[in-house]
């Protein structure tokens, strides 16, 4: 009695429970089967998109690193000034470094930049090669016209692309209160030529020609 062979494919009738408990055990398990390959697939789905959506965040960092060193290259050079205007809230429009400046701005792939722009033409009563700091005999209205008509300053430069600027981080400069700070300029390029604009008091326009290698 209670007893059923291998090949039983149905319950019998001393034993009605034995075959039907097998067969439960059986369905039992390829449910589980199912549950954790099903589980396997879920988690190797979520696993593959997680490492597409870091692959695109790696393509767009890249995309956009070579757009910005793209835009930073075209900084790299020296300069030569062409004009400086400068326009006053009013209206009026006057030239601080004459109609024809003399001046060079300098962008390197270090990151360090320097510019320098003087108003020609400027007279002195020194004899080349002694500076005002040597004790020249110089009248104060010289030391005025030298300081006025002239500026210089060296520092290490940042583009910031998306607002098309860039910021010069003041290292040393003739004007002191420069130092330790930065100067922000818009730029714009055209041609072979740059345009840093700049706007505090007054707008002042300074354009750019670049000088061949």
């Amino acid at each position: 009695e209670g007893q059923y062979s291998e090949s039983d494919t149905t319950l019998t009738k001393n034993n009605p429970g034995g075959f039907e408990s097998k067969q439960e055990n059986w369905n039992l398990g390829i449910q589980v089967t199912q549950s954790i390959y099903a589980g396997g697939g879920d988690r190797a789905a979520f696993k593959g998109q997680k490492l597409l959506e870091e692959a695109s965040v790696r393509d767009l960092q890249s995309t956009v690193n070579t757009v910005l060193l793209e835009v930073r290259e075209r900084f790299y050079g020296v300069w030569k000034i062409v004009s400086c205007k400068r326009t006053s809230k009013d209206g009026t429009v006057d030239y601080p470094f004459g109609e024809n400046p003399v001046g060079r701005i300098t962008y390197d792939k270090a990151g360090r930049m320097s510019a320098q722009l003087m108003k020609s033409g400027r007279p002195s009563t020194l004899p080349p090669g002694v500076d005002y700091a040597g004790g020249g005999n110089t009248s104060t209205e010289e030391l005025l016209n030298s300081v006025r008509g002239f500026v210089a300053y060296f520092g290490t430069f940042d583009v910031d692309e998306s607002t098309q600027t860039v910021t010069h981080h003041v290292q040393a400069c003739l004007v002191s209160s420069w130092v330790g700070h930065d100067v922000k300029r818009n730029y714009r390029f055209s041609g072979n030529r740059l345009i840093l604009r700049a706007a505090a008091l007054a707008t002042t326009e300074l354009t750019w020609e670049r000088e061949p290698d």
